[in-house]
């Protein structure tokens, strides 16, 4: 197990910034040693991460946007990362494709289009940056690197230009997966050209770079040109092989998906850390975090991986996290098309930590303020420079701690100018957040003097503007509303409805053609060229702690011809008497189905469904099941229930009502008013979301009603993933140390992963080893997550601010664990977690945001 130090966390004290005599040790920073270009640091929106801003109040979603995108306010983010939507899976969710088939054309689904917009809406000159994920199933045919994605690329960047005024900057090939061939890249070249997109830079790699592809680019004049940057994803985590670095200078480097960790203060630690570290070891000139906002229902994977969060709509509530303020101590003091200092400009410091300094064009272009014409300043002599000592781990990254250090810079070259008398200085830590200091006097020959605590990022500037913008205090949280109605008229087609956030497949509102009416479909057919596996089609909404919940929608299985501009003759005719669409046969059917699902308590996993339609597996030929998920496989159709035949005149084209209620262990269904089950064993699944669920055809989804109980908070840890690796040999307490948040907690249940036949005592403890509560777990579980919980004998409340231990009692053969820290996102109660266990007579903890077992609580 990882050990490192004491768990308490002592606050950095502020620095001392004072005039000293330049030491033998001095720092020399000379402006004539220019490096790379800057190309700027950003956020990266997709797989869904920004889904529920999209539903936000605009005059929030507005202060929002300000506090990532407005310069000199916030993150001042330069770079706008989006998904190109491709109907597919990716990552929490999916993103709707500008063409759903060969035919269609639409520039207004989906919301990175409206989020691009509104980051240029802010800052004229931040850049834009497109990626897919996947693609839909008609392009090439299931071939990924084929003419028709090229078509499908330059489609996109056509309608950013067209219909939003947006020039897309850069643009890639395939997120993590195979980078293609000199071909496909020179041939995307060729067409970005063409379509008069010469300054579209093709971005060659995102996720690894590997040899065949390094190969390639010296083999090639042609395609290396055609690629002039390469990326690489948490690459920290993932250095290059040797080959890579003999294609620099020549190949710009970029971190272009970094970050990827909860947005509290390690994880703040962590984005600071690498917008300086990932230049000064890796010549990276560009950093992007993903997530730029979590705006992601909470049980979904990577929970609370944002700069800042926004996962409430319909309360309006957000969080300005303090990696936003790790953002600005680099993006507020350094513009793209900078250039990194060379010579002593940069490097790594004795005792930890970095210093990185940054020049200007001879002249540059400054932001005059909103609805004002940029100006052009003089930049000659100006610097800024950014020295961090940040320790905390990102998810994929582990440093050792630093420590305090007193530095001596020595200015040369034009920037050793008599105007240079003291230098601005900002810093953020744990506990003060982009605090403008006193100002740190230069001495007439260019000499000064920082010392700077463990744990901290200090930003000093001859430039001026950097500001800490706020609004008022967020709205106050609340549950999603309960009962919730909708009959869609109230959205925008093509749009998402509001509050579903789509899990595979596509969902959009789409308008009736007879009488105008608004409802919620889904139009994919067949299923795209997946980026992760592909499931049938689901859209969630609500509250994961929805307990005893009742859900009714009506529905329309398999849905007539859609407007001609979605038909695909290649792929898909309608019938030529019934005028319907076939469906893609699936693991759930082999034909039509659509239904409605309680309790799903994730994304992996439905819930409890009642489905109807055609060739449902291990169900009647035409008819519906009551169905069970499971968590094991998203292509797993799940556990029937209960199920029946519906008569021979039931029309799969014709619109239906059905109505699932779970109340306790009670499942009851009925359709078109009709009852036709009720089931007494529905235990595997606590709570959970509301979800519409279909398959791969023209389904509709209308006058959606939930009503019922809010039930618990949820868990205790928004969620947590085992690590790959087991052990068997170690007796005494494992888990996690974590600090409730800004209010008192109750418990009712402790949970474990499931432990199989071996039970497992799981307790609630003080720091001082105190035991509040415990229960036995033993046994298998059904549940999505894998999850055994056991009920406490009585709710035990923890108390606000405070740190306990939750913990898990192992013994040598007795069963395994989850060894090497599990991933673990803490929820809204919960602020800091961190790896724990008991050895030798002491309590050690490891890693921020992972701990062992792993273990979680249920919450009231």
């Amino acid at each position: 197990m990882q050990k490192r130090s004491n768990m308490a966390v002592i606050a950095p004290l502020l620095p001392v910034l004072a005039l000293a005599a330049c030491t033998h040790g001095a720092i020399v920073l000379d402006g004539t040693a220019r490096s790379s270009r800057f190309d700027g640091h950003g956020g990266l929106s997709a797989g869904a991460s920004s889904r529920l801003l999209f539903d936000y109040p605009a005059w929030a979603a507005g202060q929002i946007l300000d506090y990532l995108w407005k310069p000199n306010f916030g993150a001042s983010l330069h770079i706008c990362k989006v998904e190109i939507g491709g109907d597919v899976q990716s990552t929490d969710g999916t993103e709707a494709s500008h063409k759903h088939t060969r035919f269609d054309l639409n520039y207004e689904r989906g919301y990175e289009w409206w989020l691009m917009a509104e980051a240029k809406k802010r800052n004229p000159d931040v850049l834009t940056y497109a990626l897919s994920w996947g693609v839909p199933g008609w392009v090439g045919n299931g071939s990924y690197f084929s003419d028709d994605n090229i078509a499908y690329q330059v489609d996109f960047v056509k309608g950013a230009r067209d219909v939003y005024n947006i020039t897309i900057d850069y643009i890639g090939i395939w997120n993590e997966r195979p980078w293609g061939n000199p071909t496909y890249v020179k041939d995307l070249r060729s067409a970005l050209d063409a379509a008069g997109f010469s300054s579209t830079t093709i971005v060659g790699a995102d996720g690894g770079i590997p040899a065949d592809q390094i190969a390639a680019l010296k083999a090639d004049p042609v395609f290396s040109e055609a690629e002039p940057i390469l990326g690489r994803h948490y690459p920290c985590a993932n250095p290059e092989p040797p080959s890579f670095w003999e294609l620099q200078p020549a190949k710009t480097f970029w971190a272009n998906e970094d970050y990827s960790t909860v947005g509290n203060w390690a994880g703040a630690s962590c984005w600071g850390r690498s917008l300086s570290q990932n230049w000064v070891k890796l010549n990276a000139t560009s950093t992007i975090a993903w997530s730029t906002i979590w705006s992601v229902y909470d049980s979904w994977p990577y929970y609370g991986n944002g700069l800042m969060y926004a996962y409430s709509p319909w309360s309006a509530h957000y969080t300005v996290n303090p990696p936003i303020w790790t953002s600005a101590q680099t993006t507020q003091f350094v513009q793209p098309g900078w250039s990194y200092l060379g010579g002593s400009g940069s490097g790594l410091l004795p005792q930890g930590g970095s210093w990185v300094a940054y020049v200007p064009p001879a002249t540059r272009t400054a932001w005059a303020g909103e609805g004002r014409p940029r100006v052009e300043e003089a930049g000659a002599g100006d610097f800024s420079l950014v020295i961090e000592k940040l320790d905390k781990d990102c998810l994929r990254c582990h440093v050792p701690p630093t420590s305090a250090e007193t530095l001596q810079f020595q200015l040369a070259g034009d920037l050793l100018t008599p105007g240079h008398t003291s230098l601005a200085a900002w810093l953020t830590n744990e506990t003060h957040w982009f605090v403008r200091l006193a100002d740190v006097p230069v001495s007439a020959d260019g000499k000064f003097t920082v010392t700077i605590g463990e744990d901290t990022i200090i930003s000093l500037t001859t430039t001026t503007g950097q500001a800490k913008g706020s609004y008022p205090t967020p709205a106050a949280d609340h549950p999603f509303p309960m009962p919730y109605s909708t009959n869609y008229n109230y959205d925008k087609a093509p749009q998402p409805a509001a509050y579903h956030a789509d899990n595979s497949g596509s969902f959009e509102v789409q308008q009736d053609g007879g009488n105008g009416a608004l409802f919620q479909a889904q139009p994919i057919y067949p299923a795209g060229t997946q980026w992760e596996m592909n499931y049938d089609p689901i859209t969630s909404l609500g509250n994961t702690g929805w307990v005893n919940v009742a859900v009714s929608v009506d529905i329309n299985i398999l849905a007539p011809a859609p407007p001609a501009a979605l038909l695909d003759p290649d792929l898909i005719a309608p019938h030529p008497v019934t005028g319907l669409f076939p469906a893609q046969p699936g693991p759930i059917s082999t034909g039509a189905y659509a239904g409605a699902c309680v309790r799903a308590p994730g994304q992996w996993d439905t819930g409890y469904c009642l489905l109807v339609g055609a060739g449902l597996v291990g169900g009647p030929s035409l008819g519906w099941v009551l169905q069970q998920g499971t968590g094991t496989n998203k292509r797993v159709p799940g556990t029937i229930l209960a199920q029946g035949a519906l008569p021979g005149s039931f029309n799969l084209s014709a619109w239906h009502s059905i109505n699932l209620t779970a109340n306790g262990p009670t499942l009851s269904a009925s359709i078109d008013g009709a009852h036709v089950a009720t089931y007494s064993g529905a235990t595997a699944f606590l709570a959970g979301l509301v979800a519409l669920r279909t398959g791969y055809h023209f389904a509709r989804f209308d006058n959606l009603n939930i009503n019922g109980t809010q039930g618990p908070l949820g868990t205790l840890f928004a969620s947590t993933s085992p690590a790959d690796c087991t052990r068997n040999d170690f007796t005494g307490p494992v888990g996690a140390a974590f600090v409730v948040g800004a209010s008192q907690v109750t418990l009712t249940h402790l949970g474990r992963f499931a432990p199989g036949s071996i039970p497992r005592n799981v307790a609630i403890l003080t720091p001082d080893g105190a035991k509040i509560a415990q229960v036995t777990i033993s046994g298998t579980t059904t549940d999505v997550t894998n999850f055994v919980y056991t009920q406490l004998d009585s709710p035990v409340r923890l108390a606000a601010g405070a740190t306990y231990y939750l913990v898990s009692y192992e013994t040598d053969k007795g069963g395994s664990f989850c060894d090497c820290s599990s991933g673990v996102s803490p929820s809204d109660a919960v602020t800091s977690v961190q790896s724990l266990y008991y050895y030798e007579g002491a309590w050690h903890t490891g890693y921020d945001n992972h701990m062992y077992g792993p273990l979680n609580a249920l919450m009231e």
